[in-house]
């Protein structure tokens, strides 16, 4: 027979998915909302999304506690409470019991590992996602990835050449990059956005506008493009107002 702390634990891991049933629910659509709101008939409104890990992972637990509670019905008197997730998984929980101490200690060990499992699975869908910050694109030849960092780590490994590179080094190339790349004015609207900027639609047009004796501020390097780099040194001049950009340029 296994150490009873184990069955205490397998008992409240269950428990634990159980009551996480709702947030998952949440979970299940990527842009949010309510899972069982009724759509409204006619409606040309797209289908939202499906988080298909989430949709998986509720049915795989969804089948374990429909199994779990046939052998219960088939093995002893017992007779469920609820016919649906989550009070299924919570009546399958409370008869923890009949698991753990089989005589088999493969089949309670199976028990308690499911129910660990399942709880890591669950929180890890549930825990706070770190936003990740634009940092350019990968500069190894012949890489077209694009790279992104998540607050607090330091560097990473491309995920398409599996080039290791660090932030420092990052931001040395795409600095030096910035110096050379030249793009049309939409272009360049877009790529400060990209870097974190705030950019009304016509700000980069109004830079490259003269205006009575005054020079463009963005002045054009060959017919039609203009220097990023400039661009984002005049967004950075403009003061405070933009947001912190994801790439700083010196």
């Amino acid at each position: 027979m296994i150490p009873s702390e184990h069955w205490y634990r397998a008992r409240a891991d269950l428990e634990f998915v159980a009551g996480k049933w709702g947030e998952l629910k949440n979970r299940l659509r990527k842009t949010g909302g309510d899972p069982n709101a009724p759509r409204v008939g006619g409606s040309k409104e797209p289908a939202l999304e499906v988080d298909l890990y989430v949709s998986d992972l509720m049915h795989e637990i969804t089948q374990h506690a429909v199994f779990l509670g046939r052998v219960l019905i088939e093995e002893t008197d017992w007779r469920q409470e609820h016919g649906e997730m989550p009070g299924l998984l919570m009546d399958v929980a409370s008869q923890y019991g009949h698991f753990v101490t089989d005589e088999d200690e493969k089949v309670a060990w199976d028990f308690v590992d499911q129910a660990a499992e399942f709880r890591r699975k669950v929180e890890g869908v549930l825990a706070p996602r770190a936003p990740r910050r634009y940092v350019g694109p990968c500069f190894h030849e012949d890489c077209q990835a694009e790279l992104y960092i998540t607050d607090g780590i330091e560097g990473g490994v491309c995920a398409q050449c599996m080039t290791p590179w660090t932030l420092e080094s990052q931001m040395r190339s795409t600095n030096a990059d910035l110096r050379t790349l030249l793009m049309e004015k939409g272009e360049i609207t877009i790529a400060l956005k990209i870097l974190g900027y705030e950019v009304r639609t016509n700000l980069v047009h109004e830079w490259a506008t003269p205006k009575g004796k005054r020079e463009a501020r963005l002045k054009e390097q060959e017919p039609g493009l203009y220097r990023l780099f400039d661009a984002v040194k005049l967004i950075q001049n403009k003061g405070k107002r933009g947001a912190r950009p994801k790439a700083l340029v010196t």
